[in-house]
Formats: C-alpha cells, structure tokens, sequence
C-alpha cells in the first residue's frame, strides 16, 4: 500500500491497492476475540484463515463468520446487511428494525432520500453490525486497554454528490481558469489532499477550450460550471464502556472516501452560439480521516464529548459533504 499524508496532515490519500488484500490468520483468545496471531506471543488455540471479501477491511472465515478489522490486530465479529438506497421498501423495514442503531438509521435514511433525488439506482448501502460475544449476560467485541469496544460500519457504494454548482454568471470562465484539482478536507483537522478533475490535469477552461477550439472573452450571465461525483463512502462510529457503570458510549465517528468518478459540465455562451462541454474523469482515489484505521485511542477519549471527523470536498471553497 502506497500511503501519503496530506500536506497539512490530516486526510489520508491511499493508492488503489488496500492493505485488506491479504489473507490474515487469527485465533482466539481468552475473551473470546479474534487476534491476529502477529500480535500474540504464545498460541491460545486453534488458528483460523481469514480471508478478504470485496467490503473492505471485512474478512471472512472457513465458516462464514464475517470479521471486521479494528486497527488493533484484533478482528470483531459482524453481521452484514445490504440493501439497494432506491428501494423504499428495503429501507423501510431496516429503519424499522430495532437492533439498527439511530446513527445508522440517520445515515440510511438521509442516503435513501439523495438517491431517489439523483434518480441513482446504483447506490447501495452495507453495514456490519457486531455480534459480539454474550458473557455473563454483558457483550463484549474486543479491547483496547482493557477497555470494551465495538464498531458499527456502514459502506454507501456508488454514491453520488447531484450537480453541484461549482461557478456560474459573467464570472465562472475566470473560475475555471483557475482550477484542475478538488480539495477533499476533513473537519476535525481542516487538512487537505487533491484529486485532479480532469485526467490530463488540465484547468477546466483549457478543457473547455481543447474540445470547442473557442475561449470566452468577456461572461455572460447564463455561463455555468458544474461538477457531479461518484464516491464511496464508509462511516465507522466507535463505543466504548469505560466502566463506570454507563455502559457502552459513543467515542468518535470517522470517515474514509472513495471519490470514483468526476463528471463536469461548462458552457459559455456567446461564441459560435455557445457550447455544452461534458467531461468524465476516473480517480479512484481513497481518502481516510486521521483516525478512521484506528479509532480506539481518540473514542476513549472523547466518550463525553463525541470526537467526529467528516470529509468532504471542496472547488472554488464550495463545500460538498460525503
């Protein structure tokens, strides 16, 4: 895996490769955990393959049992649940059922209602619930410090932002002027990476101008820079129980994107009658919160006070939330 720190440091850009590629072999120990035998010192019991699904960083034993990377060598069981975001149907009985948490519900719900608003039929929605370990009438999933912790996950696929503006009126062709690249930036650390819009990096008016042979001279105000984006998106909120006698709480929610594709779409008018230019750029380019890999530490942390790092993406300081 190739990994890059933003140059602020904060979001995380990955190459294509993931490092959830890879078989894991694992045991377990005597909380009933999945560790990865690296990060044991002696064998505790019989050794399991786990293999990688395509849902990243979610392995799968002989078995079936789905297992779901923690950052920690430790794996937690989980359940997975799918459903297609255009079927009201599907997300009805899964807003209705009473083990989904509110958290994954709320993102359900508000992803149901952008899909069927996109007419995006291709979007989906995968979570993994955990199943945890029943002992003495209390779960538990795995530890950190010897702390209980679990994770809930859910991955959207084939997302999609709308048509966005990203410039419009006498102004927009000095916009795109300046711009070949998106900022995508999270919201706890406010760092950056960059994605290039166009697949030769070039700006959206020299686009514009290499497929028309024209360039706008002075605006007019029905020009329009637009953009749309295909992404995916995992959102991962982590609890922990400190034992104070509360029981589990929510610690943090972190974030990891996928951007796919960037479409955009300029005209200016005026020259030759005035042109529609429609580009399509592949990017394939994941981006992870600081603390999306590993959440355990900043969760205990942040137990009273929820710690929370969304990404999002930004041109011409529009901002575009995943």
């Amino acid at each position: 895996m190739v990994l890059c720190l933003a140059s602020l440091g904060g979001v995380y850009a990955n190459s294509e490769s993931e490092s959830s590629h890879n078989s894991v072999t694992v045991e377990l120990d005597n909380n009933g955990q999945y560790i990865d035998c690296h990060s044991v010192k002696d064998n505790l019991s019989e050794q399991y393959v786990a293999k990688p699904t395509t849902d990243q960083d979610i392995y799968s034993l002989e078995d079936g049992t789905l297992l779901s990377k923690t950052g920690l060598g430790s794996y937690l069981p989980v359940e997975r649940i799918e459903i297609s975001l255009s079927d009201r149907n599907s997300v009805e009985k899964l807003l209705s059922n009473p083990t989904i948490s509110d958290n994954i519900k709320g993102v359900i719900s508000s992803g149901s209602e952008k899909a069927i608003l996109n007419d995006n039929k291709a979007a989906t929605a995968v979570i993994f619930v955990p199943k945890g370990i029943n002992r003495a009438g209390y779960k538990t999933y795995y530890t950190y410090k010897s702390y209980n912790m679990y994770d809930e996950v859910a991955y959207f696929y084939n997302k999609r932002t709308g048509w966005q503006d990203i410039a419009e009126g006498k102004g927009a062709w000095k916009v795109a002027k300046e711009y070949s690249t998106g900022i995508v930036c999270d919201n706890a650390a406010g760092a950056f990476d960059k994605f290039n819009l166009f697949s030769n990096a070039k700006t959206a008016l020299d686009m514009y101008y290499d497929i028309t042979g024209t360039r706008p001279i002075k605006g007019a105000s029905d020009d329009y820079w637009q953009g749309n984006l295909e992404y995916d998106v995992y959102t991962k909120w982590t609890y922990a129980d400190l034992g104070y006698g509360d029981g589990y709480r929510l610690g943090s929610r972190t974030q990891q994107v996928k951007v796919q594709t960037f479409w955009s779409e300029q005209y200016y008018s005026g020259y030759y009658g005035g042109k529609t230019v429609e580009t399509t750029t592949k990017v394939n380019k994941t981006f992870s919160s600081p603390n999306y890999k590993s959440p355990a530490k900043i969760a205990c942390l942040s137990v009273n006070n929820p710690w929370v790092e969304d990404v999002y993406y930004k041109i011409n300081n529009h901002p575009v939330y995943f």
